[in-house]
């Protein structure tokens, strides 16, 4: 582990803002570890936010959904984050941001009656992978191939620039609690704790106040404090062995951001389409934590 200089005052004390919808999105086909996906929308479809607009053949992947309401200009190559280019959906805004369907809360009564069959099945067709930097495809996490006795929420966030996951856990920490019930009842986990840095204590304090049957592990702030192994070894003191995952030493690991998107999927209905990224830096006049639709350019 490493102590590296922060920055995070630019951006840790400001509440995450709706960016405003792009004129056109380039929704890649390859969002998550596995087979990329081949597009259900052609060139002239009209597309609402939240459609299916990719899927594949596959075990390993997760479908891909509009990012906003409008026409189909384009199926393209296009820059990708990891890949160099992929193909993309291009989507030219109609400005009418039209949903695929409602987003209304479901009764907490209807969420506790769900099977773990059916939550795992929510979280799939919305499209959710995950978000802290793998993108592998929460749905399958949540089978775990074999017995595990404890879930680590991540909560690190050691990046020294990032207040992305620290401002949704203090703005969203019931909805992640909630989220984090879902995922429990889906892998059978006995123990359940979220790690914390101790550079967040508006997080930590919000978290304490709802703490319930979760463990709240305030962990120092060092680099690579994030990665999912590193955990494990600090807080169940248990080595994940070279080439494995977690799963081999009883242990599944989500990031926060990911568990707030089962949240929305399973509780709203709403696919991953959206996410909160930090824009920082001392080329911005003003730094924020920004909720962007997928595809923004």
């Amino acid at each position: 582990m490493v102590k590296l200089e922060e920055h995070k005052h630019s951006t840790e004390n400001k509440a995450i803002e709706r960016m405003p919808l792009p004129d056109k999105v380039y929704v890649p086909l390859s969002q998550h570890i596995g087979k990329a996906c081949s597009p259900e929308a052609k060139i002239g479809d009209t597309v609402l936010t939240g459609q299916k607009i990719g899927s594949a053949q596959t075990h390993v992947f997760a479908p891909v959904h509009s990012s906003i309401s409008g026409k189909v200009i384009s199926v393209q190559e296009w820059p990708h984050p990891l890949l160099g280019r992929a193909a993309a959906v291009v989507i030219e805004n109609d400005k009418l941001n039209k949903l695929v369907s409602p987003q209304v809360t479901r009764p907490q009564e209807e969420i506790d009656r769900l099977s773990a069959d059916e939550i795992r099945r929510a979280v799939f067709e919305a499209g959710v992978v995950g978000m802290g930097g793998a993108s592998f495809p929460t749905h399958i996490k949540l089978t775990p191939p074999e017995p595990v006795d404890t879930l680590i929420i991540n909560g690190a966030e050691c990046e020294p620039y990032l207040n992305c996951d620290n401002r949704l856990m203090i703005e969203r920490t019931k909805e992640i609690i909630a989220g984090i019930a879902l995922i429990a009842r889906c892998v059978a986990a006995k123990n359940i704790y979220i790690a914390i840095e101790e550079n967040k204590l508006e997080a930590i304090k919000n978290f304490r106040a709802q703490e319930g049957g979760l463990t709240i592990k305030v962990i120092g702030s060092a680099y690579p404090q994030g990665g999912e192994k590193q955990l494990i070894k600090n807080i169940l003191k248990r080595e994940v062995p070279s080439g494995k995952l977690p799963f081999a030493v009883g242990v599944v690991v989500h990031n926060v951001a990911t568990v707030y998107a089962i949240y929305e999927a399973v509780y709203l209905g709403k696919p991953l389409y959206e996410r909160v990224v930090t824009v920082t830096g001392d080329c911005l006049e003003n730094p924020s934590n920004l909720l962007v639709r997928i595809g923004t350019p």
